[in-house]
């Protein structure tokens, strides 16, 4: 087909844009114009529709999630997807934005063939024909980066946000060298600090490295089956998603 994604999380967002549909239909319906509600997480770029009875889910902290509405409007022969929200939203957020648009509105001129014969539940029939294409991840453009930043600082920029809070800087303690000559393959590591339920202030040291990210185990053989890799840092963020949730 074609059509690559490059962010994980573009692809979970189009999935739960697909589960939606299969679940109720958009807050305001007419012949040429649909309207789907969503919840935008400021910092990470993940999506959440919404339906009628569940508006007020993701509200809970709204310093961490904004409205947005995803418009499908139909044109000659196809669909088009737009989106209405802020312009004051992170660059990495519109680049995931950015990428999930042009993705649909990809499958609309592949498979929206007329008005009557289409709908955007078709055009997401086809998700699993999207390759996924990793492309070179720039960890300084994600939200919570610090740059090469020690303990005590970290816990300084910490110390007065509340639970969930994190931060990701660089660290170079010898632990990348070492693990990169006993695996034969270039190591980085980076720390997420962050703070726990209780107020405490805790590391969870991360591993980049040529089959993804990974949380660094008591073990030094990375092929052991202690390490889970996730080809994003955001998916393995995701992975730690009770511990780590709001980046400052």
């Amino acid at each position: 087909m074609g059509i690559k994604v490059s962010r994980q999380i573009v692809f979970d967002n189009l999935n739960r844009f697909k589960e939606t549909l299969e679940e109720g239909k958009p807050f305001d319906l007419s012949h040429h114009l649909r309207n789907y509600a969503a919840f935008l997480n400021k910092h990470t770029g993940a999506l959440r529709f919404i339906l009628s009875w569940d508006r007020e889910l993701y509200l809970r902290d709204k310093s961490d999630w904004i409205q947005i509405d995803l418009v499908a409007e139909d044109q000659e022969e196809t669909i088009r997807f737009h989106v209405k929200r802020p312009k004051d939203l992170q660059p990495l957020v519109e680049e995931i934005l950015s990428e999930m648009l042009s993705i649909l509105n990809e499958l609309a001129s592949l498979y929206a063939i007329g008005k009557e014969s289409s709908s955007e539940k078709d055009l997401l029939e086809h998700l699993s024909e999207i390759e996924f294409e990793q492309g070179e991840e720039s960890i300084e453009k994600m939200p919570g980066w610090v740059g090469k930043l020690r303990r005590l600082q970290a816990e300084k920029k910490l110390i007065d946000h509340p639970p969930g809070s994190y931060l990701i800087r660089y660290v170079d303690d010898g632990v990348a060298e070492e693990l990169s000559a006993i695996n034969q393959m270039k190591v980085k590591t980076y720390v997420v600090t962050f703070v726990e339920p209780e107020g405490k202030i805790s590391d969870i040291l991360l591993l980049n490295t040529e089959r993804g990210w990974t949380i660094c185990r008591d073990e030094s053989d990375l092929r052991s089956s202690l390490y889970k890799f996730h080809p994003t840092l955001l998916g393995l963020l995701s992975s730690i998603k009770d511990k780590v949730v709001t980046p400052i």
